[in-house]
C-alpha cells in the first residue's frame, strides 16, 4: 500500500489547508464539508478524524471559543481514530510565544486536562509544514491499519 492509495479529506471550511505529502507521495485531496474536525479519509469519515489548531487558534480555544472548542472534543468521542494536531511545541507554548495575554499556564493545563477529558491523542507539531508531514502519516497509518484489518474479507 502507498500513500497514493488513498484521498484526504479537507473540511471546506479549514482556512489554511495543510500540505500532504510523504517522501515523494502527494496525497490525493478532496475538499468537502466534514460534520466534525477538518481531515479524514474519503471513505472513512465517520470513523478517522483530525482536528488542526495554530498555535492562536489553540489560545482562542483556551479562552473566548472555549465553549465551543469542547463541543467540538465531545463530538470527536465518537470517532474510534482521532487526532488533535497543534501547530506549535510544549516549549513554545510554556514561554508565552503568543499575542494573547492568557497564562501559558492555562494553555498547558487546558490541553492536558482535554487529553484526559475528552480521550483525545494531542500531536504537538512546530509548523504548519510538520502538521501537514505528521497527519499524512497520522492518516496513512490509520487506513493502513483498516485495509489489513479488512482484507481477510475480501480475500478468496
Amino acid at each position: 500500500m502507498k500513500p497514493t492509495d488513498f484521498t484526504i479529506v479537507i473540511d471546506s471550511r479549514e482556512q489554511t489547508p495543510l500540505n500532504f505529502k510523504i517522501k515523494d507521495f502527494e496525497i490525493p485531496t478532496l475538499v468537502k464539508a466534514l460534520p466534525t474536525a477538518d481531515y479524514s479519509v474519503k471513505g472513512l469519515e465517520q470513523h478517522i478524524a483530525v482536528e488542526r489548531k495554530s498555535l492562536p487558534d489553540l489560545v482562542a480555544c483556551v479562552t473566548r471559543e472555549r465553549e465551543r472548542f469542547e463541543k467540538e472534543l465531545q463530538r470527536l468521542q465518537a470517532y474510534p481514530t482521532r487526532l488533535l494536531v497543534i501547530e506549535s511545541t510544549w516549549s513554545e507554548i510554556e514561554a508565552g510565544n503568543y499575542r494573547s495575554k492568557t497564562n501559558p499556564q492555562s494553555v498547558v493545563g487546558s490541553l492536558i486536562s482535554w487529553q484526559e477529558r475528552y480521550s483525545i491523542p494531542i500531536m504537538m507539531c512546530e509548523n504548519h509544514t510538520r502538521a501537514g508531514l505528521m497527519t499524512a502519516r497520522f492518516l496513512f497509518s490509520a487506513v493502513k491499519r483498516r485495509y489489513f484489518e479488512y482484507a481477510q474479507f475480501f480475500k478468496k
